[in-house]
């Protein structure tokens, strides 16, 4: 209410928006290919200076300056978008968090990660493909509606700049999925477990 003005978006929204729709957008997530870094910290150093303009701004003024440079690159490049869109997917569920030069970034935390949400990934990835390739839905509706909320959860990441570390409220739902997975293959080791002790 400061500005005179009551908005439901956070004023960064239009930034994000800008951040995941420009022209240095693709080169950027294919060659980094969900390795955690943020494009923020290539672009900074060079829109600063182009649009330093800016900082007279308020910051809806700057909201709606970036959402309408974000838009521009949409409208002229749809295929770009949505090929953009494809490489946010590979981005949001990398098993990789550590952002490039960040003060997390170091090679036993990239080990640990890489130990730890690779398998849960994998995992995962085919507790859903069963749960079609199976036709679970008829049974097991709980499951479908878990599945339902991880892809609502990242649809609108998709439209912004993605990254891992936005995952992280449905990490949970990645730990299900794998011991739902898990869970038929542990039950028969120890049934035969079971056999061999008696």
């Amino acid at each position: 209410m400061l500005v005179n003005r009551f908005d439901l978006a956070h004023s960064n929204v239009g930034y994000n928006l800008w951040l995941g729709n420009n022209e240095y957008s693709s080169d950027f997530l294919k060659n980094h290919f969900g390795d955690g870094a943020s494009i923020e910290d290539k672009l900074i150093p060079y829109f600063d200076k182009r649009w330093a303009f800016l900082k007279n701004y308020s910051e809806y003024q700057k909201d709606a300056f970036f959402k309408q440079q974000a838009w521009n690159f949409i409208k002229s490049h749809p295929m770009e978008t949505v090929e953009n869109a494809s490489w946010k997917v590979v981005g949001f569920w990398s098993p990789l968090r550590v952002r490039t030069g960040h003060w997390s970034d170091s090679s036993t935390k990239t080990t640990l990660l890489l130990i730890y949400n690779t398998p849960l990934i994998i995992f995962s990835f085919f507790s859903v493909l069963t749960y079609f390739l199976h036709k679970e839905n008829k049974i097991n509706k709980e499951k479908g509606v878990l599945i339902l909320l991880m892809f609502l959860w990242m649809l609108p990441h998709l439209a912004f700049f993605s990254t891992s570390r936005f995952r992280t409220p449905i990490d949970f739902g990645l730990i299900i999925l794998t011991i739902d997975f898990l869970s038929p293959f542990l039950s028969r080791f120890f049934d035969k477990l079971q056999i061999t002790k008696y």
